[in-house]
């Protein structure tokens, strides 16, 4: 497999510059190897988005380089690929746990009778912010990690619990129920 491999340096201070730097790496969804190098899989988007990460540092008078390299063997690209899966494993993990505080929110504000618009909107904005969160994890999951499944599913379950809560709120408040709001229209 061919690997885009980029190596790069910041002065110290101001510290933004190179926090800028690293979480620019991390969306895209880069690992850290420990020999001071940031590794992605080849492919022209993501080499066009290393050039902006180069222009990015040495604007930022710093110094970077990129190259391409190739598995030496398969077992080393077997390893590269793993620690891509791990990442976002990781990252799947995460937002599993923040989707299990956005249920006890929506079971505490049923327990609570908060059945009020004010909750509902909130409660919208918590998931919304959740699939937002998946759709950019998935987009950096280049080696398709199985938690995909789990969390789309998860967040599946989460859209129809908000639903009920949000149903419940109108019958609570005596309105008549709108028709449920799908995530991806504009």
């Amino acid at each position: 497999m061919d690997w885009l491999l980029l190596a790069y340096s910041l002065p110290k201070e101001p510290s933004r510059y190179r926090v800028s730097a690293w979480r620019r790496l991390r969306k895209l969804g880069a690992i850290y190897l420990n020999e001071g190098f940031w590794v992605l899989p080849n492919s022209p988007s993501l080499a066009a988005e290393i050039q902006g990460v180069i222009a990015e540092v040495q604007s930022s008078n710093g110094v970077a380089s990129a190259f391409t390299s190739q598995d030496l063997d398969a077992q080393q690209g077997d390893r590269l690929r793993a620690r891509f899966l791990e990442a976002r494993d990781e990252e799947y993990s995460e937002l599993l746990g923040q989707y299990a505080k956005f249920v006890l929110h929506v079971k505490h504000a049923g327990s609570t009778n908060r059945y009020t618009f004010a909750e509902v909107e909130e409660l919208e904005e918590e998931l919304g912010k959740l699939e937002r969160w998946l759709e950019e994890i998935h987009q950096r999951d280049f080696f398709a990690s199985n938690q995909y499944a789990t969390a789309s599913r998860s967040l599946e379950e989460g859209r129809e619990l908000l639903q009920a809560f949000v149903a419940r709120t109108f019958e609570e408040l005596g309105e008549s129920t709108p028709a449920p709001v799908d995530p991806g229209a504009p």
